[in-house]
This record gives structure tokens, sequence and C-alpha cells, in this order.
């Protein structure tokens, strides 16, 4: 199939988990509520509708506090303004915990992200996606006390919500490679560092091959072949050993995302150790392998086998953010990288914040705030994602000692 050939489809059909429709707010139950802590972005039709809406003085100075647009480099249509609330809690929020923009100007004048959180929706070649984003702690509850695993539920969508998708060849290869890569992530016989290698060596073949020689039937065969031959990932595995590597490049990592967000991600950085910014984009990074070795101890004696949480994390962020990127060999790469990223930083920064007494509240907060500090923040993501092919860390091999650190 030529890449550069045009295709339209029509999609009639609507994904979702099983544990949508089991989502409710834990309200006061929660450690990290939606209004605190986070710049909550949307766009520039939502900015507005905000400030054009008849308001009180009152609401109108608070909008000034609230509300501002996104630096000309970053302002796009659909990431245009911000509410910011990364230094306490968003200006909106009363002391009641009610919102006051809601209350003063109705729920219709609320941006789309503050009525649907942590509800979101994508079009997509695989239907229309309807996911839970893991920066809501009921959602990371959810996924917890799912330990059967995730399923997912498809029906018809209903007529007049039918849509067309266009665009090259290699975009329609999205749902087999979308629904095979979350199957290779439930394969329960691995451990799931060893299911991310598996992964990576099966999307490894469409990145060398590219999308024009691409066969979806061979890849399959490909795919099974791979998961019934164990020692074709084991030399990955055995790679794991560098912790050094693997501690400053988390180090590093939290570092810039403390630049970013203050609050939580600076009281973080101060229990894993110095990081210094020397310049020229230059990090010293100070730690003790032996101590961060123990409180991944204090952290498996406490929490036991929870393989299928992790599980169930990356299967639900593999599914929120649509992976794999299709666009491109390099992007299809590029999303792979990325996925064994955040894995990697999620385990860490629990690991850490659990520190010398875990407990599940510390385990759910630090899934929380990695979630609202990288996949909320595409930026962010894009950067740190581009640091490792700069860097030249984006083989495989790289890959296996980040996500078994």
């Amino acid at each position: 199939m030529g890449q550069n050939t045009e295709k339209t489809i029509q999609i009639k059909t609507q994904l979702r988990p099983a544990i949508y429709s089991s989502f409710q707010c834990i309200a006061d139950r929660c450690q990290n509520n939606c209004c605190h802590d986070w710049n909550i972005r949307f766009s520039k039709k939502d900015y507005l509708k905000v400030k054009r809406a008849p308001k009180t003085p009152e609401l109108e100075e608070l909008a000034r506090q609230a509300m501002h647009r996104l630096p000309d480099g970053q302002r796009t249509l659909e990431n245009y303004a911000e509410f910011c609330s990364g230094t306490g809690k968003c200006a909106w929020q009363q002391e009641n915990g009610l919102c006051a923009l809601q209350l003063g100007c109705g729920e219709e004048t609320l941006p789309l992200v503050c009525r649907q959180f942590p509800r979101h929706k994508l079009n997509s070649p695989m239907g229309r996606l309807h996911s839970l984003s893991t920066a809501c702690e009921a959602v990371v509850e959810l996924l917890w006390n799912t330990p059967e695993g995730m399923e997912f539920c498809e029906d018809m969508l209903p007529k007049q919500q039918w849509y067309i998708v266009n665009g090259d060849n290699n975009l329609f290869f999205h749902p087999v490679l979308m629904s095979t890569s979350i199957d290779i992530l439930q394969e329960r016989r691995f451990s799931l560092s060893r299911r991310l290698m598996i992964l990576g060596l099966a999307l490894e073949t469409v990145r060398n091959q590219g999308f024009e020689k691409f066969q979806p039937d061979e890849w399959l065969t490909r795919v099974h072949y791979l998961l019934s031959e164990p020692s074709l990932s084991e030399p990955l595995e055995r790679s794991k050993h560098n912790l050094p590597l693997y501690l400053a490049h988390q180090y590093r990592t939290i570092f810039k995302i403390c630049r970013m967000r203050k609050g939580w991600w600076e009281t973080l950085v101060n229990r894993v150790g110095m990081v210094e910014y020397t310049g020229d984009y230059q990090w010293e990074s100070t730690y003790s392998v032996t101590e961060y070795q123990k409180k991944v101890e204090i952290f498996d004696d406490y929490f036991g086998d929870i393989s299928y949480f992790w599980e169930n994390l990356m299967v639900n962020t593999f599914y929120f953010l649509a992976f794999p990127d299709v666009s491109s060999p390099e992007k299809l790469w590029k999303s792979y990288v990325n996925l064994c990223n955040l894995y990697s930083l999620f385990r860490f920064t629990a690991i850490i914040n659990c520190g010398e007494s875990p407990s599940q509240e510390k385990l759910f907060e630090a899934v929380v705030m990695v979630s609202r500090g990288m996949i909320h923040n595409k930026q962010q993501m894009a950067l740190l994602q581009d640091e490792f092919f700069n860097n030249d860390s984006s083989s495989l091999s790289h890959m296996a000692i980040l996500v078994q650190g």
C-alpha cells in the first residue's frame, strides 16, 4: 500500500473501558482535588465564552486573577488559555468547595474540560474512544479495584453521530496496532516490564520496515511468535542492571517538571536527592543507589504483588492517549518511548513518594501527580520525548533499563 494514498472510512462505533460507567467523584475523600495544584488548559472558544459571559464586578476580578492566555509560542486553538492554580487552589473555588464561575454564570459557561473531567472523548479510526484520566484519584481507585484486568465495551453510535476519517493508508493500521498492543500489555504470562519489551520488539519491526511495506497479517504472526518464544526478549531483560543511569534520568525528569509545576514536585525532589542546573541544558545530580534500593524493598514488602495495578494503569494510559501514533514510523517509535518513560516515572515517583511509610493514599497521589504533570501537559511530554532522541537514548535496550529500574 502506498503511504501517500488518501482513503476515507465511516466510523459507526464507540469504545469505552468497562469501568467507565462506574466512575463517581469521591468528593471530600480526594487528596488532590481537581481544582488544586495544576494549571487547567482549555480552548480559545472556551476562553472567549468565559471572558464574554455577563459577570458581577466580583466575578470579573476573579476572572482577571484566574484566567490567562498561554505565551505566544505555546498557544494553539485547542490549548489557548488556562486557569492558573499551580500555587494553590483555583481562584474560582470558594471556601465551601463550589465553583464561583458555575454558580454565577451557569455550568454551560465552564470550559469543556471542567464540565467533563476526568472523562475524555476522541474520534479515531478505531472508533470514538471514551476514556478516563488518571489525573483523577477516583479513576486510579477504579484501576486498583479491578484486579481481573481492564475490559472494553463496543457499541453502535447513534446514526447522527457517525463520522468520517480521512487520511493516508497508515492511519487505518491504527486499530490493529492499538488493539494488539493492548493485548500484549495484558499478557499475564510475563512480567509487565517483559511485556513492554515484547511490545517494543513488535513495534520496532513496523518502524524498521515502514508503513509502505506493513502487512497486518504478517505482523500479527510476528507478535504471536514473540509471545510464544520468551527467549527472544530475555536478552533485553538481562540489561536491567544500570541503576545509576536509571536514577539520573528520573531525577532530571522530576527536576524539569518541578520547574514547570511548583509545590508537590519541589517537595518530592527534595526526597530523592540533589539536582542542580549547571547551564547549557546540563544537570548535576547526587543520589544514593543503596537508598533507592531500600525504598524499593519497603515498597514491595508493603504492597506485595500489585502487577495487575501497573498493568491497568498502563493499559488505561495507552488507551487514553490513543497510542501508538501512526503518523510516521518515527512517531510510532516516539509514542512507544513515551509509554516506557511514563511507566518508569509512575513507578519511580510512587516508590519515592511512599518513602519509609508506604500507603495506598501515597501511591494514588503519585499516579495523579505524574498524570497531571505529564499526560495533561503535552508540551512537557514532547520535550522529554525529544530529549531521548537528541541524546541517542531511544534504543530498545535503553527502554529496557528504563522500565526495569
